[in-house]
């Protein structure tokens, strides 16, 4: 049965990679990468703000914690907007929105215009 070529899994295993499959992979990679990017640079980002703006604990905390409860109703909303608008306008959207809001944080002189 395992080396029969009509075994669906050996037609599978056999078959011939294309652009569009190769394409496939790459955008199905990226989810990942880009979340993992955003975790990384935002847990290094919030221990530099502390230090940048000489922040008490409690204001980090708060930052930490503000940051976490973006995350999480920005996932709530964006699925639910995802539905509405399509995936595909939603990513252009969010990448836009990331990109604005990263430049604000860079560019912010104080703990409440950062915040």
């Amino acid at each position: 049965m395992y080396g029969d070529d009509t075994d669906v899994y050996s037609v599978i295993d056999n078959a011939r990679v294309g652009k569009f499959q190769r394409r496939l992979a790459v955008t199905a990679a990226l989810g990942p990468f880009t979340d993992a990017f955003n975790e990384f640079g935002s847990s290094v980002a919030l221990i530099a703000v502390g230090i940048l703006f000489h922040l008490p604990p409690y204001l980090v905390a708060f930052a930490t914690g503000a940051y976490w409860v973006g995350v999480a109703g920005g996932a709530i909303l964006e699925g639910i907007v995802s539905d509405r608008i399509g995936r595909k306008s939603l990513f252009l959207y969010d990448t836009l929105g990331m990109a604005l809001f990263a430049i604000l944080s860079a560019v912010s002189t104080d703990y409440l215009f950062f915040l």
